[in-house]
């Protein structure tokens, strides 16, 4: 195992216990591969480490990159703890089945664990991912409840579910009930949520009122201008908005480039997409 650390922690087997907890833990984070996860989680059994809930926490959470690992690693701990729970929770999240990280979450109600923001963010992640709109209303519900939905994070990622599953009224609906707890994030999802069902003009809508509650425009922000400008085929609006990344700084950010090349050519105006792509320095294979 000795080849596996790294050289400055080299001496963990020897260390006195912070040092031990703090190398494990220094090592997990630089694990690419589930092999070297599992050397680790070796050396834990037999040092006894297994049974610390703290060191036990971080080896689930980095073991996430292999579903099937992690979960056989959850199942043997009797009595699994908020961090472990919300570690699944992401891993299913992220992994080619969401739909497992539900019956995580009843797991988790049904223990009477207390839930914090980020056991909301991931399961409402997971049902946007498997469009549960029924699901996610129910977790919307379970949020309220518990006080969560008031914290930013929780409300973006109601609103991305919203979004995603194309239930922009619902969206809309949660982003005016309390409009002074929007930030960048939020009025983003709601725009590019508009754009996903056509309803460019909305989006124009809600960039006035942005502006005009003192909030700064992003690379997303400008994104989901350029997309609506180009379903509607305003030639004008293009290039104002293009004039617009050129004040702002965002001449050179690829995803809206890309963006303004898309509108120009649907407006028919090929030669100015032409000198937009020439004026780019490094290309990607979508541009």
């Amino acid at each position: 195992m000795s080849s596996f650390w790294p050289r400055h922690t080299a001496k963990i087997l020897s260390s006195d216990a912070p040092s031990l907890h703090h190398n494990l833990i220094f090592a997990l984070k630089s694990c690419e591969t589930t092999s070297k996860i599992r050397q680790i989680h070796g050396h834990m059994v037999k040092t006894g480490l297994d049974n610390v809930p703290f060191t036990l926490s971080k080896l689930l959470a980095a073991s996430i990159i292999d579903m099937d690992y992690a979960a056989s690693i959850f199942s043997y701990i009797q009595t699994p703890n908020l961090f472990m729970f919300n570690a699944m929770l992401r891993g299913y999240s992220l992994s080619n089945f969401p739909n497992k990280a539900l019956p995580f979450f009843n797991e988790l109600r049904n223990r009477a664990i207390w839930l914090d923001q980020f056991s909301f963010i991931t399961v409402l992640k997971a049902c946007g991912r498997v469009s549960e709109v029924g699901v996610g209303q129910g977790i919307h519900g379970v949020a309220v409840k518990s006080g969560n939905r008031v914290f930013v994070d929780v409300k973006n990622a109601l609103l991305h579910f919203y979004c995603v599953c194309k239930r922009i009224e619902d969206a809309r609906k949660l982003f005016d009930e309390f409009p002074e707890g929007n930030d960048l994030v939020s009025w983003n999802t709601l725009m590019g949520g508009c754009v996903s069902v056509s309803q460019p003009c909305l989006v124009f809508g809600l960039f006035r009122k942005m502006c005009w509650v003192g909030l700064e425009a992003s690379v997303a922000t400008v994104l989901s201008l350029l997309s609506a400008a180009g379903y509607i085929g305003n030639f004008g609006v293009g290039k104002s908005l293009h004039g617009y990344c050129i004040k702002i700084g965002f001449s050179s950010n690829l995803n809206d480039i890309t963006a303004l090349i898309d509108l120009y050519a649907k407006v028919g105006h090929i030669s100015l997409a032409r000198q937009v792509f020439d004026g780019v320095a490094k290309k990607d294979v979508v541009l």
